[in-house]
């Protein structure tokens, strides 16, 4: 017996849908797809907060401490959702920490541009 299920929109492989053949692997991919979406959201609130930090660093805000602090903590917090590495973490963290002590360059955090900007 086969299960055939719906995939998320997002997702166009086999036009939207998947088939398992067995009902745990149908289970267990239907528990990824959920699994997924939901880090990506850690992943982008994640992302904000580095940002944030990262900017408040650069431009020496009296809240860049706490905006670090912040990062730190929303760093491990994923750690403990399983969302990162505890390496990869650790990682960041500290290059946050050398920054805000004044012993790493940072760069400026990368800006989307709403239009194209470059002359033809």
């Amino acid at each position: 017996m086969c299960y055939i299920f719906p995939v998320s929109s997002s997702n166009n492989w086999r036009n939207g849908f998947t088939v398992a053949k067995k009902t745990q692997s149908a289970k267990r991919h239907r528990q990824s797809l959920i699994r997924r979406e939901r880090n990506y959201s850690y992943r982008a609130r994640l992302r904000t907060m580095i940002k944030r930090a990262r900017t408040a660093v650069l431009t020496g805000t009296e809240d860049r401490e706490e905006q670090v602090a912040i990062a730190c903590r929303e760093l491990d917090r994923m750690v403990t959702k399983g969302v990162l590495h505890r390496n990869t973490a650790s990682r960041r963290k500290s290059r946050l920490l050398e920054a805000l002590h004044g012993k790493r360059n940072l760069t400026v955090p990368y800006v989307k541009r709403t239009g194209d900007a470059r002359a033809k």
